[in-house]
């Protein structure tokens, strides 16, 4: 999604690059501050996704020891 907001954002700046209209940075630095916001929490979320996925595969590996313990 962010990407498809990136492309658009592009295409908008090239179009109106010639008009007298509002300036596009107005309008597109705080979409493109946006972006970079979620782009950072989805990497973060990534990260935690990759931890959570280690701790499971840890506790997985814990358990079954314990199966062949016992």
């Amino acid at each position: 999604e962010a990407f498809a907001v990136e492309a658009t954002l592009r295409r908008v700046n090239a179009i109106q690059k010639g008009d007298n209209m509002l300036p596009i940075k107005s309008i597109s630095a705080p979409l493109e501050a946006d972006i970079k916001m979620y782009n950072n929490e989805i990497s973060a979320l990534q990260e935690d996704k990759k931890t959570l996925e280690r701790h499971t595969k840890s506790k997985e590996e814990a358990l079954l020891e314990s199966e062949r313990i016992l």
